[in-house]
């Protein structure tokens, strides 16, 4: 099962965060799931748009990221790096030059939940690997665009307040399987709410593939040796 460390590029510092990402592999994570910086991420949660916003508010200029981003990927070749972006960087620096950087620097997978089909087209044709999401409630768009060939597939780990679980498929367990039976193949890895090895033991038994941890990490920024000490905890718990 893989272990997705998240963190937010330029928080706190971009050297710091630099530095956790060379942690986070050291410790034991499989990928890492990078959130380019965005004057306004107003899809992310108050904690990761604060992070954001202080960091596009330190370094506005994209370039600065992109290199950042070659050089972690240059240190681990043999690990998986996700960029976590939204369509209001694509507006600034195109989605041509951000495919470009992407397919120079090994991305491995874009996640973002705002893309315009301009911008998806772009990818596409440039051969730049897409995440989809995956419905908890099995939302009927999104099971036909999971079907297709792609990067990962990113799925709730729990239901959101106010979500409805279609009869039948009350658990993520039984959610995994039903996509499974459905003809979907591609990995699926389960985020939000993964704040304890416990959860992401959970998720392994539910069948995921895989899971993102980031806020229950992230905020050991300034203590690595006890990041990686927690980061161990998790690889620990989904050990086969």
């Amino acid at each position: 099962m893989k272990v997705i460390g998240y963190l937010s590029l330029g928080y706190p510092s971009l050297e710091r965060s630099l530095e956790m990402a060379d942690a986070y592999f050291e410790a034991g994570c499989d990928a890492i799931e990078i959130g380019i910086p965005s004057p306004d991420p107003k899809y992310e949660k108050e904690t990761i748009r604060a992070w954001m916003q202080q960091a596009y508010a330190r370094e506005s200029n994209y370039e600065v990221y992109f290199e950042a981003v070659k050089a972690l990927k240059g240190r681990h070749p043999e690990k998986e790096v996700y960029t976590m972006v939204y369509q209001e960087v694509m507006d600034m620096v195109t989605p041509e030059r951000y495919g470009r950087f992407c397919l120079e620097a090994g991305v491995d997978c874009i996640i973002s939940a705002n893309l315009t089909p301009e911008s998806v087209d772009t990818f596409d044709a440039m051969g730049v690997s897409m995440c989809s999401f995956g419905s908890l409630i099995l939302d009927p768009q999104r099971l036909e665009a999971c079907k297709r060939p792609g990067g990962l597939i990113y799925c709730q780990a729990n239901f959101l307040p106010g979500q409805t679980p279609v009869p039948g498929y009350e658990t993520l367990k039984k959610v995994i399987a039903y996509k499974r039976s459905i003809g979907i193949t591609r990995p699926i890895y389960c985020g939000g709410g993964i704040k304890t090895p416990e959860d992401a033991k959970r998720v392994k038994e539910a069948g995921a593939d895989g899971f993102f941890v980031g806020t229950a990490i992230i905020s050991l920024a300034d203590r690595l040796d006890e990041l990686k000490r927690v980061i161990g905890e998790y690889c620990e718990a989904v050990a086969d």
